[in-house]
């Protein structure tokens, strides 16, 4: 039986709210000077463990045996960084990673398994004749690259690694994989040319942002693993899509991204993946898209490089929210992305995303970013500082999972149920027509819109500013 709205309330004020008031002041001290990091993190920890012990009343018992169990190794994991030497941002960002490998598991289903296949890419560039070894150079240094010829004959070239624990995910490998199985070339054409290159880093790696700027990676684009088990690493992929790196010298995929690859139709993987979260959660006994996974599918098919995907009735009541600008942030780098501002909002009709009342994509980016207007088309790629702050939040995220799930702090969220909400349905392109004026006047507006979203956001900052200093005062 249900719980009832009052239960759930009652439940998260007395077992989950004291807990989550010590998470926004661990997040108040991430966002501030890094200088001050290890210092106000130690002291917060040593609060909070004196606080346990002296006044255990003020704690639900949940939260008590969670500060016990977690907050010991965490301290110890800190104290070993007193004194040592090494760019402190550097270190952080190592010990952000430790702790996120020594939380709890909070796996909830059972996965698929996985074979994992391997092809040296000798035999990729003998049997396909878009492809062929090049060289590459960067920061003075020399490497092997594949080059990659598309449908017009223009030749893309990626680097490869020179050292087998990094290897490269996304569009590197999804165009691989469309080659093997002879997809549509316009899907094959849709990867290229790459945006940007991301990697997959075996935490230990020395020097892994050298190495990866050498690769032409940006902080933000490297993923840090503990193992390079491929089948789990699979598992953890967005899409399935995605199952699949390029190493040195070989190419690494499973049974899931070929048929993906062949069949043009996509699925979002369920694993989680540690600090970078899952895509799903459940309600009412169903494993449900967040808006991060929803996303995940509708960009992939409005840039062409999938055809469709299935999803439900129940899930529509999922918002896209802030994802809205985060794509449009995207698109906007894009000479096209007007073209694909257009299939997007297409997509978001069939899937009962647009927020009420908007009747083109530009008026959803301008009620969205209303809504959200802290959100800063300003700002650029992550340095490391940013990409450790960045990391270490999502810390926050992982520990706060952690405990709702070991402490089955119910979900919040209230959906209507209708019969047959989980039959799924097929969301692709098919009825989508291409109208040349209609995406002019998207580019159009552009500009304009891109305007008024940096006035927004300079009013919320100025806001935001003056309410701080009249608290200070």
């Amino acid at each position: 039986m249900a719980m009832t709205p009052e239960k759930i309330q009652l439940i998260r004020e007395t077992q989950y709210e004291p807990f989550r008031a010590q998470m926004d002041h661990l997040e108040e001290i991430i966002s501030s000077d890094h200088d001050n990091w290890w210092f106000r993190t130690m002291l917060f920890l040593g609060r909070l463990q004196r606080a346990a012990v002296t006044t255990p009343e003020q704690f639900p018992e949940g939260m008590l045996q969670f500060v016990e169990q977690m907050v010991q190794q965490v301290q110890s994991r800190l104290a070993d960084e007193v004194g040592a030497e090494g760019d402190p941002v550097v270190r952080a960002h190592e010990v952000v990673l430790d702790i996120s490998d020594r939380m709890p598991s909070v796996e909830t289903r059972e996965h698929e398994a996985v074979t994992v296949m391997t092809k040296p890419l000798e035999e990729l560039v003998a049997e396909h004749p878009q492809l062929e070894f090049s060289t590459w150079e960067k920061n003075g240094q020399t490497r092997r690259a594949l080059t990659i010829f598309d449908t017009k004959g223009a030749g893309h070239c990626f680097p490869l690694p020179d050292e087998d624990t990094l290897f490269h995910k996304g569009g590197f490998p999804r165009v691989l994989l469309k080659l093997m199985v002879g997809a549509d070339p316009a899907l094959i054409d849709a990867e290229l040319p790459p945006n940007d290159f991301d990697i997959i880093a075996l935490k230990t790696t020395k020097n892994i942002e050298e190495k990866a700027a050498v690769l032409s990676v940006d902080p933000d684009g490297i993923e840090y693993v503990s193992q390079l088990q491929f089948d789990r690493l699979f598992l953890e992929r967005d899409i399935d899509l995605n199952m699949a790196v390029v190493g040195t010298d070989a190419f690494y995929f499973s049974e899931q991204a070929l048929a993906a690859a062949k069949s043009g139709k996509i699925r979002v993987m369920s694993a989680h993946r540690g600090i970078y979260g899952t895509e799903f959660f459940y309600y009412d006994g169903q494993p449900l898209l967040k808006n991060r996974g929803l996303m995940r599918l509708l960009k992939t098919v409005a840039d062409g490089k999938a055809t469709h995907f299935d999803f439900t009735p129940l899930n529509e009541q999922i918002s896209f929210g802030i994802y809205w600008l985060v794509l449009f942030r995207k698109y906007l780098s894009k000479d096209d992305g007007a073209a694909h501002l257009d299939r997007l909002y297409f997509l978001a009709q069939k899937t009962q995303q647009l927020p009420e009342g908007a009747q083109n994509i530009i008026e959803v980016i301008d009620v969205i970013h209303a809504k959200y207007s802290f959100f800063d088309f300003n700002q650029g790629a992550l340095d490391e500082v940013g990409v450790t702050r960045w990391l270490g939040k999502k810390l926050i995220r992982q520990v706060d999972m952690t405990y709702r799930h070991m402490n089955t702090i119910p979900n919040e969220m209230t959906m209507d149920r209708s019969e047959g909400d989980t039959i799924p349905y097929t969301v692709s392109l098919d009825g989508y027509v291409p109208d040349p004026e209609r995406v002019a006047w998207i580019q159009s507006q552009l500009s304009p819109l891109l305007a008024r979203c940096r006035r927004r956001t300079r009013a919320y900052k100025e806001v935001a500013s003056e309410s701080f200093e009249d608290t200070d005062d």
